[in-house]
């Protein structure tokens, strides 16, 4: 089971932990795996590994499940602005919370960039770029890193006059604000909070009243001042009942309702007979490793409602665990069933007060992030294929976004080859590229989605035929042409592989 060997490392770094460890250490002890990963992915790790002394404001796994789906895209296509968005939560020194001050920026490493610290006592809360801090001061051997619950982003280096000029949403405000000459106010150096009213907020005013205020400078600036604190006051910095003293001598009066279990989730539910059907020794390895299983469940959970009806095929739900650990949605209109990582939705859409609960027929496992091509290298029952795969060059394909479906003939497949046929193919490239081709079919079939019969359409544009046996208490057995489907099927960043017990030939 290839989770089990992902996952091994990180148990013995949390079980055996060293005197001096470095940063990075500390963030894997303290399991931030997406920020890890990431770190690794931007190659920043060595950076920080070297650093003499450093600061790290390191978003938490459930930070970056919350991040919006299109920024997800852009920070795993665009391995620049992933670089830049994680050097913007490093410092080259070393700042314990006794050193941070209300208001003090702290450079970082993405040069030109500042982040602000503001310091609430009303409600003992640090906060970094307006994210509150709630782990602070896990030391390492060459800085401290300080948990935070939201993934920052380098800010413009505008003013907060700049910023609503810049802001499709605030041209009313824009308008207003020239109109009051107070440009210059809120291009001063502050700090300053502003309260900004979007163009809908002006709408709402009743007819005439904001016309009547661009007539009159002294109103309008008397309202625009007492959208102005003096201080930076970010919601986590807010407690309720709090009032803030405006520019325009008056006082707001804050309202913060934090209602317990307000926030929204999706459950992925295996069933009783899902657990039972567990092979013995995973079942083991769950109830005596609290990590392994803290991991598997919470790749059960996205941190977002999402119900059957707004799902696409291949639609792509964030989990828990981490955000570049997601679970891949498919839906086969042929067998009308919806699936979550190749596991069957029996029972979709049990509504809660906080979230919906789909309950599935097999437990999900985190899976590594890595193409179809990286999984074949993984699989020691595939070194032959991985060798026939290299020679043709076909990794390329097996790269690419997809999404794919890849019939992976074992080891013991091609052994069963005449010995004259491999060694043909493995001197003509164009023959061994039909081949493979013809194992690769567009798209995402878990076995759950085949019904018997069907005929997938190969990249090599010859048809496989599926048949399915349904057989009581032994599950179904799935074949392609001759070739049966054996073991687990193996989710991958772009598609599924579905492991074969012989290899295909296209017709002639």
């Amino acid at each position: 089971m290839k989770f089990l060997f992902i996952l091994f490392p990180l148990l013995c770094v949390v079980s055996a932990r060293e005197d001096h460890h470095d940063v990075i250490d500390v963030m894997r002890n303290l399991q931030l795996r997406s920020l890890v990963q990431l770190l690794e992915v931007a190659d920043l790790t060595p950076s920080l590994e070297d650093a003499d002394s450093c600061t790290v404001f390191a978003p938490s796994d459930a930070a970056f499940a919350k991040i919006p789906d299109d920024i997800k895209k852009q920070l795993l296509s665009n391995p620049l602005f992933l670089r830049e968005v994680l050097a913007f939560h490093a410092s080259p020194k070393e700042y314990m919370s006794t050193d941070l001050k209300n208001n003090q920026l702290l450079d970082t490493l993405l040069k030109g960039f500042v982040m602000r610290i503001n310091i609430y006592p009303s409600t003992n809360t640090i906060t970094a770029d307006g994210s509150p801090v709630s782990n602070a001061d896990n030391k390492g051997s060459n800085g401290v890193v300080h948990v935070v619950d939201q993934v920052l982003y380098p800010f413009p280096t505008g003013t907060v006059d700049s910023e609503i000029s810049h802001n499709d949403n605030l041209t009313v405000l824009n308008t207003a604000v020239e109109k009051a000459d107070l440009a210059s106010a809120l291009d001063g150096e502050g700090p300053f909070t502003l309260f900004a009213p979007t163009n809908d907020a002006f709408s709402k005013l009743p007819n005439g009243t904001l016309p009547s205020l661009l007539k009159n400078v002294t109103a309008l600036t008397e309202v625009l001042t007492y959208h102005v604190v003096s201080g930076v006051y970010y919601p986590a910095g807010l407690s309720d009942g709090e009032k803030l003293k405006t520019l325009q001598k008056g006082s707001l009066v804050c309202h913060v309702n934090a209602k317990p279990g307000s926030e929204s989730c999706t459950v992925f539910a295996p069933t009783d007979e899902a657990f039972s059907n567990l092979p013995a020794d995973v079942r083991k390895q769950l109830r005596e490793g609290r990590l392994l299983l803290l991991e598997v469940l919470m790749f059960h959970v996205s941190p977002n409602t999402t119900m059957s009806t707004s799902w696409k095929n291949n639609y792509i739900v964030a989990t828990l665990l981490e955000y570049l650990c997601s679970i891949r949605i498919n839906i086969y209109p042929s067998t009308r069933v919806i699936t979550a990582d190749g596991s069957v939705i029996s029972n979709p859409d049990n509504r809660a007060s906080n979230g919906v609960v789909h309950v599935i027929n097999q437990v999900l496992y985190p899976q590594p992030i890595q193409s179809i091509a990286k999984e074949i290298d993984n699989i020691k029952q595939l070194k032959e294929l991985s060798r026939v795969v290299e020679k043709a060059g076909f990794g390329r394909i097996l790269n690419d976004a997809g999404p794919l479906t890849f019939f992976a003939p074992t080891d013991d497949a091609f052994q069963k080859l005449p010995d004259a046929t491999l060694q043909n193919l493995l001197k003509n490239v164009t023959a061994l590229t039909e081949v493979l081709s013809y194992h690769t079919v567009s798209g995402v079939y878990y076995k759950a989605g085949l019904s018997d019969g069907q005929e997938l359409m190969t990249l090599q544009s010859g048809t496989l035929e599926c048949h399915v046996r349904h057989t009581p208490g032994s599950g179904s057995q799935v074949e392609v042409n001759e070739a049966k489907i054996v073991g687990l099927s193996v989710p991958a960043l772009n598609g599924v592989m579905h492991v074969i017990d012989t290899v295909l030939f296209p017709p002639k």
